[in-house]
């Protein structure tokens, strides 16, 4: 584990200061954060009701960990969700969400942590979400009691959502990040019970392309992207819904793309 990147101390500081910038991309500038933000819960609110019974969707339990500042607490809410349960590791995150929606329950806690099932209720979820929250486990072993705490709160047959960045070979440390080969990742979710039934690229241009089949897409996009970059500082609001509008039109199309990915996963009946 990376001695430098104390879990805890580190979201809580970064949730000092409380908006999408801090659960987003922090180095990027707010209107183009709006804007990836947008095409998530776009692709996310689709996923949901692509597997949940749409007739009942006040009686869905979700849980949502790793719930931020909230983004999606505001989606679940709209769409009329009344049992959900938040955990996130920062005091910071659970307290200002328990005042934005004090219907619903906040816990501060460790995903690896034995209190997950014990707070979340076994086998009571009909959807858990870990939406860009697994990737900052750096640790493997947590990594898995998390995957397991995962399989332990969801109902047989249940659906998980996750985004996720993933690569083709061996693991990527960056820090507070560990991006995983997406072989890998599958086992270890499949030997927890959880089966993979959908994926999706979130983004192609909009997000940093960690995830290259060859050295010549990775120099090709890898230049796509700087140059992206810059023009980002400069322009957030056009470069955002310019890209928004390439990504969104492009990535129903793909399968596998070069950034973060939208995966689902069934709860396999044991």
């Amino acid at each position: 584990m990376n001695q430098e990147y104390e879990p805890k101390n580190f979201w809580n500081k970064r949730y000092k200061k409380f908006d999408i910038t801090t659960s987003g991309h922090i180095d990027l500038p707010f209107e183009f954060n709006q804007w990836m933000y947008k095409l998530k819960l776009l692709k996310i609110k689709k996923a949901f009701l692509k597997y949940i019974d749409k007739s009942d969707i006040h009686n869905t339990k979700i849980v949502e960990l790793g719930c931020g500042t909230g983004v999606y607490i505001n989606q679940w809410k709209e769409l009329g969700v009344e049992n959900l349960i938040g955990i996130d590791i920062s005091s910071e995150a659970t307290n200002n969400l328990m005042k934005e929606h004090p219907k619903y329950k906040f816990y501060d806690e460790d995903l690896s942590s034995d209190q997950i099932p014990v707070i979340c209720g076994d086998k009571s979820a009909d959807v858990v979400t870990a939406i860009g929250v697994l990737v900052h486990i750096v640790d493997d072993d947590e990594f898995r009691k998390s995957i397991s705490n995962i399989s332990k709160i969801v109902k047989n047959d249940g659906i998980v959502i996750i985004t996720e960045y993933l690569c083709r070979n061996e693991a990527q440390d960056k820090k507070y990040m560990k991006i995983r080969s997406f072989s890998w990742y599958k086992e270890e979710l499949l030997k927890a019970g959880l089966e993979m039934v959908w994926q999706n690229p979130l983004y192609y241009f909009m997000g940093r392309p960690y995830d290259t089949p060859t050295r010549l897409s990775s120099a090709i996009l890898n230049s796509i992207f700087k140059v992206n970059r810059r023009l980002i500082c400069r322009f957030p609001r056009t470069m955002g819904y310019l890209l928004y509008m390439i990504d969104k039109s492009i990535t129903p199309f793909i399968v596998d793309g070069p950034s973060e990915e939208l995966l689902i996963f069934r709860k396999i009946t044991q």
